[in-house]
């Protein structure tokens, strides 16, 4: 099932409705991020067992699911979807990466 739609023409357009405005430098990481959350939510539940982990094992499940972050980019991503300091709410990451 078709998942989010590709928004129409590129170029210098705002960001579509309803989705938070995304630094550039993030945009590419955010929308790898939002193509592998079914699988960097697995594998968070496998290494944490529930919902929220440690920043190295959301690294780790990341780079499992083929998204490559490095720290700088994964804290600027962190501190994107509000999830700067201590543990990490993988269910919020992903639906603010996936604009929701």
């Amino acid at each position: 099932g078709g998942g989010f739609g590709r928004g129409g023409g590129g170029g210098a357009g705002g960001a579509p409705a309803g989705i938070p405005e995304v630094p550039g430098s993030l945009l590419a990481t955010v929308r790898q991020v939002a193509g592998k959350a079914g699988l960097i939510q697995q594998y968070c539940l496998a290494l944490g067992g529930h919902s929220r982990v440690k920043r190295s094992q959301l690294s780790l499940a990341l780079t499992r699911a083929g998204v490559e972050v490095e720290q700088k980019r994964l804290q600027a991503l962190l501190e994107y979807a509000g999830q700067g300091a201590g543990s990490v709410d993988v269910e919020r990451l992903l639906r603010k990466c996936c604009g929701s």
